[in-house]
């Protein structure tokens, strides 16, 4: 028998698999349930394509040796293959029992935790075979793959390190450590790692993707467009590449190519919601538009993109008078970010007794302010959710009044709210402009911002605060204005903080004309990505071509931390707002530094954002009405340096004191027009 056995295995390891099951089978007559022939019999049978047979063979084995560790490996292998992934765990999970320092057995319970969608669960596992076999290249890159995949990206970048020292030739390895380190802000790191990636793979997509994404986020302004262009071109119809390089173009004021090339894509995708949102925040930049053109095209593209087949009306509020009202805010900005200095007072001063307050995050990269929010709330991150699940999971939680805080800007999450999982339904504070979508019931705004005549351009129901639509809360960590330094400065100094994109060619030639009538001023321009000399000359060519000398064009980069940033302000006598595209923070920022903030009212909302927050600060002498109200406001202001060191010294106090900053009366006019929404039902 021995013997027989041994000239069976000889065959078998000389491939002559027929040969060898045929002995096995032979062998098995006499001796039902040995188990070796039976395993060898199962091994035969899968190399021979027979899953099912293999299957069945591997499993009696396991019942003749329940405690072989190796038997039962061989069977969750071949469980993964015939795609019975939960059949597979159990067998995988018996093998550890058995043996826990098998680092085969925890490596395929893995494979099996991740074929079930537990990542979780495959990422200890992975992590435990890494710890067995430290040598091993694939669980070490298994496990830094799982634990990025759930964001633990500090112990992924750990296990990854390994196993690129292990396989220093891997591609994806050094990829996936690049995007860990990017996660955790080591942004230097980062493109290193993505730089083997794509030297290692030149046709790697994604690789030069996220190589794209850390060199934007560093300020390679070129080389991160021209290797999103790699990406696309390895990769036609590579829907993020695209959209992140339109994004980067029109940051640095390229916003007609950025348009284009959004319109390209949705040619090709015309249902890609993530391009759709682009184009559509695009169109808020430009003045040649007419609003009625862009209301229809927002209409459009949010049917086309966003609304799934029948349009769910969702369920009906009830009577809501006398309870606790359920308010979900949706948003990928909870964190440090523009719309979280305007949710904050929202937030910290909402009425916990009388409503009960939900926040939805898709947050992308979670800071202090991320973690302040969700201390003070419930809180769900739904990065990893689906539209589906997620509005699934709000309909579960039983929300009242949802509210959206991002519109078409980055990472929002509109298709949720198209399968409106709320009774009633809010767009409000992030976005300047219509969502298109017929979900949404109601848009938060002011009589200001949207005179009555405006409710036609919007396909939600303007509801109008009274105190204004927006509060803000100023940073604790801003440093006072400096009134000597002003007082001291010879040369009258405009300036602006706001994206390169707002920088229209109206707003070059009013600011070119005020450059003219005060021909000894400087126009300080401050935006992250004006550290590339590249894009910095782009931009003051703009007003060179208003006759204006170059040399009087200051560009400031990146900051190295907030108070670095506000201090900029401290350089500046006179903010000029942009036009058709307000600015809103950066508005409210320079209030209060002191500097005084001239803004012009236009014909929509984006272009009044600036006289609703200047006149909810007490501020309304700053509005012009006309183009030549707006120069010669700020040639005044800029002229009378007595008034800009009286303005410098006193506008902090006033605009802290003004309703601009007034978190608890907000909170209440925001939630008495929440009450209103559910009464009327």
């Amino acid at each position: 028998m021995r013997e027989e056995i041994k000239r069976a295995t000889a065959m078998h390891k000389a491939g002559r698999v027929d040969d060898a099951l045929a002995l096995y089978m032979h062998l098995l007559e006499r001796h039902p349930r040995h188990p070796d022939l039976l395993h060898l019999a199962g091994i035969a049978f899968r190399q021979k394509g027979q899953e099912g047979e293999g299957i069945d063979f591997l499993t009696r084995a396991c019942d003749a040796a329940p405690r072989n560790t190796v038997f039962l490996v061989d069977l969750g292998n071949a469980l993964l293959t015939a795609s019975c992934p939960a059949k597979a765990r159990e067998a995988f999970g018996r093998a550890v029992a058995r043996d826990g320092s098998c680092a085969k057995a925890h490596a395929g319970l893995a494979a099996a935790h991740r074929a079930l969608k537990d990542i979780r669960g495959a990422a200890e596992a992975y992590r435990t075979a890494a710890r067995l076999e430290p040598g091993a290249f694939a669980h070490h890159f298994n496990a830094g793959l799982a634990l990025y995949t759930v964001k633990e990206f500090q112990e992924a970048r750990r296990l990854l390190v390994r196993a690129v020292d292990l396989s220093p030739d891997s591609a994806e390895a050094h990829r996936l450590l690049g995007v860990c380190l990017f996660q955790e802000g080591a942004c230097d790191a980062a493109i290193r790692s993505l730089r083997n990636a794509v030297r290692l793979d030149a046709a790697n997509a994604t690789a030069w993707y996220d190589l794209a994404n850390a060199l934007r986020d560093a300020g390679g302004i070129k080389e991160a467009l021209s290797s999103y262009e790699a990406a696309m071109r390895n990769r036609p119809g590579y829907k993020e590449a695209a959209a992140n390089r339109g994004e980067l173009l029109q940051a640095t004021g390229a916003v007609g190519a950025a348009r284009e090339l959004y319109r390209t894509v949705l040619r090709r995708a015309p249902r890609c919601s993530l391009v759709a949102s682009n184009l559509l925040l695009s169109l808020n930049y430009d003045a040649s538009l007419d609003k009625k053109t862009v209301y229809e095209e927002h209409c459009r593209l949010a049917k086309q993109c966003f609304e799934p087949e029948g349009l769910p009306t969702g369920p009906r509020m009830q009577a809501a008078r006398d309870r606790r009202l359920r308010i979900g805010y949706v948003s990928p900005d909870f964190r440090r970010h523009s719309v979280g200095y305007f949710f904050d007072a929202i937030l910290s001063c909402h009425d916990r007794d009388a409503f009960e307050i939900f926040c939805y995050a898709n947050v992308e990269h979670a800071d202090e302010t991320t973690a302040r929010f969700r201390n003070v709330c419930r809180w769900l991150d739904i990065r990893a959710l689906s539209d589906a699940a997620a509005a699934e999971r709000i309909q579960d939680d039983k929300i009242d009044i949802l509210v959206d805080l991002a519109g078409h800007t980055a990472n929002n999450r509109l298709g949720v709210f198209a399968r409106k999982p709320a009774p009633v339904q809010v767009t409000y504070l992030g976005y300047p402009n219509t969502t298109g979508l017929r979900s949404i019931d109601v848009r938060l705004t002011d009589a200001l911002a949207d005179p009555t005549g405006e409710d036609a351009y919007y396909a939600e129901n303007l509801v109008r605060l009274a105190r204004g639509f927006l509060c803000y809360t100023p940073p604790e960590s801003a440093p006072p204005p400096e009134i000597a330094l002003v007082a001291d400065r010879r040369v009258p100094t405009f300036g602006s903080c706001n994206n390169p994109a707002k920088i229209s060619d109206a707003t070059a030639a009013v600011w070119s004309e005020i450059l003219r009538a005060v021909p000894a001023a400087r126009l300080v321009l401050k935006y992250r990505y004006l550290d590339d000399p590249d894009v910095a000359d782009a931009l003051r060519r703009r007003f060179a071509q208003h006759g204006i000398d170059t040399k009087r064009i200051e560009c400031r980069g990146r900051s190295t931390s907030p108070v670095d940033h506000l201090s900029v302000y401290n350089r500046i006598d006179v903010t000029l707002d942009t036009l058709p595209y307000n600015g809103a923070t950066t508005t409210c920022e320079a209030l209060w530094m002191g500097v005084p903030v001239v803004s012009m009212t236009g014909d929509r909302h984006a272009a009044r954002v600036g006289t609703s927050i200047l006149s909810a600060s007490g501020c309304e002498d700053f509005v012009a009405r006309t183009t030549k109200d707006y120069v010669r406001i700020a040639m005044e202001l800029a002229l009378d340096r007595e008034r800009i060191v009286s303005v410098r010294r006193t506008l902090r106090e006033k605009v802290g004191a003004s309703a601009l900053c007034d978190g608890h009366g907000f909170a209440r006019a925001l939630e008495h027009a929440y009450r209103n929404m559910v009464a009327r039902d």
